[in-house]
């Protein structure tokens, strides 16, 4: 309707509201994030995990178009991250070694099907880099990462912080000793691993 023909059939003492009802894209990708958002929560509390419990919480799309949902949620990666306090990965990030503590498929949420995963916080290693440490000796490099996953989270996370993010390991039969640097050759989450791999390539 024209302003015309709206002033044509208006009345003085009567005011006219305009509501637009046209699909707005942005308020529906927040919607379906704030679904997965309230899906994430409501596995944590099936869990009995505590609220302050860090977990690491991953995707997974089972629509035939995994696109659309993985690039809405990556739209809103923000918002996520700070509603669950990490960041939302996606399920092919999930290491062979990780311990899952839950997971859920969730079926016509927002017209989409997905699965989510949640695991302890794991240990997360780059390779080349752990290679370098020993000249390419692929060996050692696997004897390194099996000591370092062998350790309890919570003591080496300790031992980082107090060695300013790098510990020396000397305690492994065998292989020369060498100094092992936090955010070069091991992150502590793959969320850290993540975010700092994202930013290098931004």
């Amino acid at each position: 309707m024209t302003k015309e023909q709206m002033d044509a059939s208006g009345d003085d003492d009567v005011k006219v509201v305009l509501l637009d009802l046209s699909h707005d894209d942005s308020l529906s990708k927040a919607g379906f994030a704030h679904e997965v958002v309230k899906c994430i929560q409501e596995l944590r509390e099936i869990s009995e995990l505590e609220p302050t419990y860090p977990v690491e919480v991953y995707f997974k799309s089972l629509d035939d178009d995994t696109s659309a949902s993985v690039q809405i949620l990556k739209s809103q990666e923000a918002y996520i991250k700070e509603a669950i306090c990490s960041p939302l990965l996606d399920s092919t990030f999930i290491p062979e070694h990780a311990v899952v503590i839950a997971e859920k498929t969730y079926r016509n949420i927002s017209n989409c099907d997905f699965e989510i995963t949640l695991t302890r916080q794991t240990l997360t290693f780059y390779d080349k880099a752990i290679l370098d440490l020993y000249s390419g000796n692929a060996k050692y490099a696997n004897a390194l990462k099996v000591y370092l996953l062998s350790r309890d989270h919570f003591n080496l996370k300790t031992e980082f912080l107090v060695g300013i993010n790098q510990i020396k390991v000397d305690c492994i039969e065998g292989l020369p000793d060498v100094d092992v640097v936090l955010g070069e050759h091991v992150f502590l989450t793959v969320g850290d691993y993540y975010s700092q791999t994202t930013n290098n390539k931004s």
